[in-house]
């Protein structure tokens, strides 16, 4: 009889849809007596780990059977979505990375992902294996393998990864809305990013001490409270979750953010000329600018959050060896930071592609007859006439302008 750590590892169970995970894991909690033997809390927690809610996810159920739609249209959307939810969970996890907001959040992600096509699910579980796989081989097979692994679902990442940044921007928003210029947006983004920053580390440090234990054979609310005291401010981990602050600030302001939150801001700052210089920084990169400006901050915070968890995992006490968790320093460290570096140039690249197109200026208006004439001749019939009946409307009223005493 597989315990609930088989189970949870097993492909099939991955994969299934929502209903069916519930039916798994009724099936075998009752069996397991680290389950059986827990408290209500660590029960919820230990359903909530199972993707099979612990009564705090807003959405219980999907609202229709996915095989009733054709759900691969709706990736997009739904990926963006949760890359959204993603973001503002970085946030609440900066309070304690299981804290009951993040885990109510953790289940709106869950509920999320399983809208996800059979396709989408399939495409997700064969990048973790690639990243997986190469994670203890060295720095050119990491890199070859985060190239896979993009290759396997492109826009997916993509729009997940947009998603994330979701928070920073509409922050940023909120303080252009405020008339606060450049300068607060710069401020709100680089506050909230350094939130997110924490918060991300903060999870992953968690998510990484406490699967370790339950996978060497330790109760699960064991396993929980020692995940719980590695994330802590003031805990061993505290030098890995400061940079990790850091490097969200600093990612806050030097990417997509400050791209977009840039060409808002230069249109509002019209009148005033030393934050509209600033403001228009952003739109002035070149497109390779753009892609180095998001892709170097996101592989060193992805390659940072990596080797916090691989710091924290040697801290620990694997309840089998009564030693540190044998786990080395970099491991994973160069293909996350490899991944996630991919996909900020891509991202980075993409919004300065669309925001020239959006902001694409107007041709300047014919200054001479012959233009006027050369340009009325590219013209359709009924573009000239209505040009003609505007050239009348005008002189008719620059004459009264002149009739006028």
């Amino acid at each position: 009889m597989p315990t609930l750590l088989e189970v949870l590892k097993d492909p099939n169970y991955q994969n299934a849809n929502l209903a069916t995970k519930r039916a798994i894991f009724d099936k075998y909690s009752v069996q397991d007596e680290n389950y059986t033997s827990a408290n209500e809390a660590t029960k919820a927690a230990i359903r909530q780990k199972f993707g099979v809610g612990g009564g705090l996810s807003p959405f219980p159920e999907p609202i229709a059977p996915k095989e009733d739609l054709d759900s691969s249209i709706l990736d997009i959307p739904v990926s963006l979505g949760r890359g959204a939810v993603q973001g503002v969970r970085f946030i609440a996890d900066a309070f304690g990375a299981d804290n009951p907001v993040s885990n109510a959040l953790r289940g709106t992600e869950d509920y999320l992902a399983d809208l996800m096509s059979a396709q989408a699910k399939a495409d997700s579980k064969e990048i973790g294996r690639i990243m997986k796989e190469a994670e203890d081989k060295g720095v050119g097979d990491q890199l070859v393998a985060a190239v896979k692994a993009l290759s396997i679902a492109p826009v997916d990442l993509l729009t997940q990864a947009l998603g994330t940044a979701a928070p920073t921007i509409v922050g940023g928003l909120a303080g252009l809305a405020l008339k606060g210029g450049a300068t607060a947006a710069t401020a709100i983004g680089s506050g909230i990013g350094a939130g997110m920053g924490a918060g991300v580390v903060k999870s992953t440090i968690y998510d990484a001490v406490e699967d370790a234990l339950l996978e060497a054979g330790e109760k699960p609310e064991v396993a929980k409270a020692k995940a719980e005291e590695a994330q802590e401010y003031t805990g061993d981990n505290w030098g890995s979750i400061l940079a990790g602050t850091a490097l969200g600030g600093l990612a806050g302001v030097t990417g997509i953010e400050k791209n977009i939150l840039g060409r808002f801001a230069a249109k509002q700052a019209a009148k005033e000329t030393a934050e509209q210089t600033v403001a228009k920084e952003a739109a002035e990169q070149s497109i390779l600018g753009a892609a180095a400006r998001e892709a170097v901050p996101e592989a060193a915070q992805a390659g940072q959050e990596q080797l916090a968890a691989n710091l924290a995992l040697q801290g620990e006490i694997d309840p089998r060896t009564n030693l540190p968790f044998d786990v080395p320093t970099f491991r994973g460290v160069a293909g996350q930071a490899a991944l996630e570096g991919l996909l900020g140039a891509g991202l980075g690249a993409g919004v300065e592609v669309a925001g020239r197109v959006t902001e694409r200026p107007e041709p300047a208006p014919p200054s001479t007859e012959e233009e006027r004439e050369a340009f009325e001749r590219e013209l359709t019939p009924e573009e000239q006439l209505k040009a003609q009946l505007a050239r009348q409307q005008a002189g008719e009223q620059a004459l009264e302008g002149i009739s006028k005493p």
